[in-house]
């Protein structure tokens, strides 16, 4: 996780549950709870990026499929140019 130098401070409210599960989850990984929600944010971030990298791969893949102009030099992989 990137550390930022400067920090602000966030207030959620969340439901009794929620907190002793945050609670409970933050003790058994010896972390603060403040800790152990930064650490759930910046992983959804990751995976927010990793699910829109792979839909742009999904999106182009068709592209790749439909478009000969796109293809029209794999039948060159592998070949030595010098």
């Amino acid at each position: 996780m990137s550390e930022d130098k400067k920090t602000h401070r966030l207030s959620i409210l969340v439901s009794e549950s929620m907190y002793t599960r945050l609670s409970e989850a933050a003790e058994k990984y010896d972390q603060s709870m403040s800790e152990f929600v930064r650490r759930a944010i910046e992983q959804e971030f990751e995976r927010k990026e990793e699910e829109k990298l792979e839909q742009a791969a999904a999106d182009l893949y068709s592209l790749y499929e439909t478009e000969d102009e796109l293809t029209i030099f794999t039948e060159l992989d592998g070949e030595k140019f010098l």
